[in-house]
């Protein structure tokens, strides 16, 4: 596990995850085992798979539970492969805390071929398991309007290798402090392929695509992330309003490559493709990034294409390359900013890497750079001192900026190199000020829960090297 800032940080995740996942991760003691290979219909009380086998939908089921904390199906033994044949689990009513299928305590089971749908908060679970496989799926329709609960279409906790192939999971419309297609929470050996992850919305929190909590060796690959959007509800329980893609926290070696991500419209708080958030030994390949914008109630914190959070004062090996970030907007931002791509941290590479259309406006969606900047290349700004730390030893080579206010900004950089960038159609190429400061603002929308708070940052960028730079003007051939 990556050596934290702090123990107090650490925490501070780990309450993040509401107390009922755990508590709704158990046996159900009134459960069914269940005598036939073939399943054709599912008590109100649910059923427990627990011995090793083939076990097959026969038709579609429409599962009525009895209680607020069910589950349909819970495996809780190995060697176990549930086949639902192209056939519906549906779930019934809307009762509190209703999960689709549980692993549990179990090794080398598979979930395929057909479709869960209309669950309250998850769809698939796993705890303390090892060796999940699950492919073929559509997870559909969760039917949260708690805005105390966390909706997750797929989620891990303490289990060993889970791999997700050829799976959608689409069209949540849900409250809660987040709402989520796939988490997993110190969770390790993960990998997705082949996915589809679309049509979120939460009026009252955070939503976001695909996460990682505390977990070590990941893989995303061949996955297309789209059309999520969050409101401006106020909920007390949320840290904020964030919509993201895909946001690694706390993870150590984790793969993201040849993935598309879109439309991500963030109301009152940031915006991202990808938020690499505190993590180390990463790498982000070929992947698309485009529409990202923050903002879309007024006024927003930030919006980024890909922004890359190492962990402060250690060396994080984070390289970013082959990547196109475009059509990043904001808003009003309380971080004065949006970016292409943005990093805070030790040892971070951005190479062969494009931003295009990178712009910030005001209320009235006219570009407005007095109130922040849009900027190809920069700074992962943040107003929680624990998260304020420069960008050090980052290395930015063979990449370009089109159509952005700014090209490529020095705040708060240190030690740095621009190799053989290329800035074409910038208001601004290259912005380097030394003794400038930042006003940085954020309120209960964003992440600031006490209310409106203001946060000065002063420059200390130095030391910072441009090793070749080419300029085009717009009205030259680009």
């Amino acid at each position: 596990m990556i050596g934290l800032e702090s123990k107090n940080y650490r925490q501070a995740i780990i309450k993040k995850i509401n107390p009922k996942f755990k508590k709704s991760f158990q046996i159900p003691l009134s459960a069914q085992n269940i005598t036939s290979n073939n399943i054709s219909n599912i008590p109100p009380e649910g059923i427990i798979i627990n011995s090793p086998g083939i076990y097959t939908f026969t038709n579609n089921i429409d599962w009525n539970p009895n209680s607020d904390e069910s589950t349909a199906i819970t495996i809780n033994g190995n060697n176990i492969t549930l086949d639902l044949n192209g056939k519906k689990l549906n779930c019934l009513g809307n009762k509190l805390l209703t999960m689709g299928i549980l692993s549990i305590l179990s090794e080398n089971n598979t979930i395929k071929n057909g479709t869960i749908s209309n669950f309250n908060i998850y769809s698939i679970g796993g705890y303390l398991s090892k060796n999940i496989n699950i492919s073929n799926l559509t997870l559909c329709g969760l039917t949260n309007k708690d805005i105390l609960n966390n909706p997750i279409s797929s989620l891990f906790i303490e289990c060993d290798t889970v791999k997700i192939c050829k799976t959608t999971i689409k069209d949540i419309n849900a409250l809660g402090t987040g709402i989520s297609g796939i988490v997993f929470f110190e969770t390790n050996n993960t990998i997705i392929s082949n996915s589809y992850i679309k049509n979120f919305k939460n009026n009252s929190g955070g939503c976001s695509g695909i996460v990682h909590i505390l977990s070590n060796n990941a893989e995303i690959s061949n996955t297309k992330i789209e059309n999520f959007k969050t409101g401006t509800l106020p909920n007390p329980e949320s840290p904020g309003h964030t919509c993201i893609g895909i946001v690694p926290t706390a993870v150590d070696n984790i793969n993201i490559n040849k993935c598309h991500i879109r439309n991500m419209n963030g109301s009152c708080d940031d915006a991202h493709g990808i938020s690499i958030f505190i993590a180390k030994n990463a790498e982000v390949s070929n992947c698309l990034i485009e529409n990202i914008k923050d903002g879309i109630g007024g006024k927003g914190a930030k919006s980024t294409g890909i922004e890359v959070y190492g962990i402060k004062d250690q060396d994080s090996n984070i390289i970013i390359y082959d990547c196109i970030a475009r059509n990043i907007s904001a808003i009003n931002p309380g971080d004065k900013q949006c970016a292409g791509f943005s990093a805070a941290g030790n040892n971070i590479q951005f190479i062969r890497c494009k931003a295009e259309n990178v712009k910030v406006y005001n209320e009235n969606m006219i570009e407005d750079i007095t109130i922040g900047l849009g900027t190809g290349f920069g700074w992962a700004a943040d107003i929680r001192d624990e998260f304020i730390y420069p960008a050090v030893n980052t290395m930015t080579k063979y990449c370009t900026a089109k159509n952005c206010q700014v090209g490529f900004d020095q705040f708060y950089y240190q030690n740095s190199d621009w190799c053989n960038v290329k800035s074409i159609c910038n208001g601004i190429d290259v912005l380097n000020l030394n003794c400038s400061q930042r006003i940085l603002y954020c309120d209960e929308c964003s992440e600031c829960p006490q209310g409106p708070t203001y946060k000065t940052i002063q420059n200390i960028a130095s030391n910072n090297y441009i090793n070749k730079i080419v300029v085009i003007y717009c009205n030259q051939s680009s």
